[in-house]
């Protein structure tokens, strides 16, 4: 996974609740920029600078997903094997075709 410091000091001295609503506004944001490049006229629009807002909300995400692991105590492990789980599950329901 892609290396996060410690995040305790972001954390500390905000409830569970305050944490989510930004986790849920932070993922509305990587929305925005996923989408911006579809919704635009790809003439009239700055490829370097959506990129940046594309990596800098993909940051923000994963830091909220790491602050969403320590509030809950969930383990790295425990989203790899659900990943892997999913995984195995497309493969299935694509029977084995690569789709990309």
């Amino acid at each position: 996974m892609i290396f996060v410091p410690d995040l305790s000091p972001m954390i500390r001295g905000r409830s569970t609740e305050q944490i989510s609503v930004v986790c849920a506004e932070e993922c509305a944001e990587l929305i925005h920029a996923v989408m911006k490049p579809i919704r635009t006229d790809n003439t009239m629009v700055n490829k370097a600078e959506m990129r940046r807002n594309l990596i800098e909300e993909i940051a923000d995400v994963t830091i909220c997903i790491h602050e969403m692991l320590d509030i809950y105590g969930i383990e790295e492990d425990e989203i790899e094997e659900m990943i892997t789980y999913k995984y195995e599950r497309w493969l299935q329901r694509n029977n084995g075709e690569d789709m990309r």
